[in-house]
This record gives structure tokens, sequence and C-alpha cells, in this order.
């Protein structure tokens, strides 16, 4: 789909609370920009991950969820092979993908259900995209 899709329907309205992680959105958010104006024509994926599957992920005393590994998963494996490559194998090498994960959220790893069906986004963006830039969070 475009890149100003993905921007526009997914990217732009997704918040995140930390400081850290507001940053880095900011900064996607201006790298994907950048590439919108160079390329209008520019296109990305979206991938909506085990559309059929409840997944959980446990967070911690701050409500945050330990790493990336925590979301995405990795490879399983079935009669001595892979039978699952892992969420990091879904994506395109030349284009912006992004991948949409709804997890029930649980108090640590084994916890009662805290929320429901959290949508949850993972950008990854190619090298030919890639821009420097800086965040600075500002004391309030």
């Amino acid at each position: 789909m475009p890149l100003s899709d993905i921007l526009s329907k997914f990217l732009l309205d997704y918040r995140v609370q930390g400081m850290r992680d507001t940053a880095d959105q900011l900064g996607l958010l201006l790298q994907l920009e950048k590439a919108v104006t160079a390329n209008p024509a520019e296109t990305g994926r979206v991938y909506h991950m085990r559309p059929n599957f409840k997944s959980r992920r446990g967070v911690d005393d701050q409500g945050r969820i330990a790493s990336i590994r925590r979301i995405q998963q990795g490879p399983t494996r079935s009669d001595g092979g892979y039978s699952y490559p892992g969420d990091f194998a879904f994506k395109d090498p030349d284009r912006v993908c992004a991948q949409v994960h709804f997890f029930d959220l649980t108090d640590g790893d084994n916890g009662p259900v805290v929320r429901e069906a959290v949508p949850i986004l993972t950008v990854w963006v190619p090298k030919r995209l890639e821009a420097d830039w800086i965040a600075q969070d500002q004391p309030a």
C-alpha cells in the first residue's frame, strides 16, 4: 500500500506514553515523511500478525513489555524442522513494513489479563530509506 497511507492510517494516530518511545516514534515519523516527500509513489507493506490466535505478553510494574524480542515471536520447531520462521521473517527487504500485533497484556508473565486486544505496532525500515535524526527529551 502507499507509504503515505501507512503513515496516515496506522502511524500518525498511534500513541505511546514513555518519553523515549515518543522520541523514537517522532523520529520514525519524520524519517518516513522524508521518504514520502522524496518519492510520493513509495510503497510499504502491512502485516496483521496472528489474526486468528490470541497472544499474551506480560507487563512490568510500569506497564511495559520488557523488549521488542518479547513482542515478535521467534521461530518454532516441528518434527525437527522449523514450522514457523518467526515474525522477523515477515518483511519485504526493500519496503517499509509495519506489523500489527494484538496482545492481551498480563500482570507479569503468568498473571491475570489486565488489558485485552492491545494493538502494538512494529515497523521495519529498509537500509535504502535510512536517515539520521536526533531526538532530545525536554525536561518538564
